[in-house]
């Protein structure tokens, strides 16, 4: 099979769909559908070809999945491009890189991916994401932290799109999330500045740290807490509620 030029599908194409790519949905697909048949195929699909997912060598869609099933619905030709893969990292890097340009992917679809290639704290980062409900972006910097400081000292979220996300220090995350999730009831929500203006202020107290200070100040400052959620500098913000609590 050549590579590197564009075809067009048949009705005899057999593709796979990965099995780690985001969920497609009807309402979706059908959408593409309406407009497909006011104007034709727009774009090109990325298949890869490998044997990496089946026993046999095979196309497998990497981006347009659902373009792909609105073509089929109308009965409109598509035309793909393919790439040969021989390893799970490249599929992943390569499916990242696609949706990442085309602003497709939120963070958490970077998860399962790196999951299903057997990334333990992606998996860790999952259960904690789907307990607690707490912000991604927070999670991937709280878990990825070494140390607690002015930039926290963790992941970025571009490292955690390449699979480059680690656990640095899981437990004391989990007990800042813990700590975290305490406050819920008196805040207007958790967001992911909040979260680490709060590892800040728990780190730096952490011998003397007391939760039910933290609350009452909370409960006795509702204007601030609601600046919480807007104010530049939620650390000092958060710093002094507790100080004078």
């Amino acid at each position: 099979m050549k590579f590197n030029k564009i075809y067009s599908s048949n009705e005899n194409l057999e593709v796979g769909y990965l099995p780690f790519n985001r969920p497609r949905t009807r309402k979706h697909v059908n959408e593409l559908a309406v407009s497909m048949r006011k104007h034709g195929w727009l774009g090109t699909v990325i298949m890869i070809y490998t044997n990496l997912y089946s026993k046999k060598w095979k196309l497998w869609i990497l981006d347009g999945q659902h373009r792909v099933d609105a073509a089929n619905l109308v009965k409109v030709q598509y035309r793909y491009e393919i790439r040969e893969v021989t390893n799970h990292e490249e599929v992943i890097t390569l499916m990242a890189d696609l949706n990442n340009n085309s602003k497709g992917w939120f963070l958490r679809d970077y998860i399962l991916p790196w999951r299903s290639v057997g990334h333990k704290p992606y998996a860790v980062l999952q259960e904690t994401l789907n307990r607690t409900n707490l912000p991604l972006a927070g999670l991937i910097r709280l878990y990825s932290a070494k140390t607690f400081g002015s930039d926290n000292g963790g992941s970025t979220t571009s490292k955690f799109k390449r699979g480059a996300f680690e656990l640095k220090n899981k437990s004391l995350a989990e007990e800042i999330i813990e700590e975290a999730l305490a406050l819920k009831p008196v805040l207007v929500k958790i967001s992911d500045p909040f979260l680490m203006a709060f590892a800040d202020l728990y780190v730096t107290n952490r011998k003397s740290y007391k939760r039910s200070v933290l609350i009452r100040a909370l409960q006795k400052n509702k204007d601030s807490v609601k600046l919480l959620t807007k104010v530049i500098d939620i650390r000092a913000t958060l710093q002094k509620l507790y100080r004078v609590a």
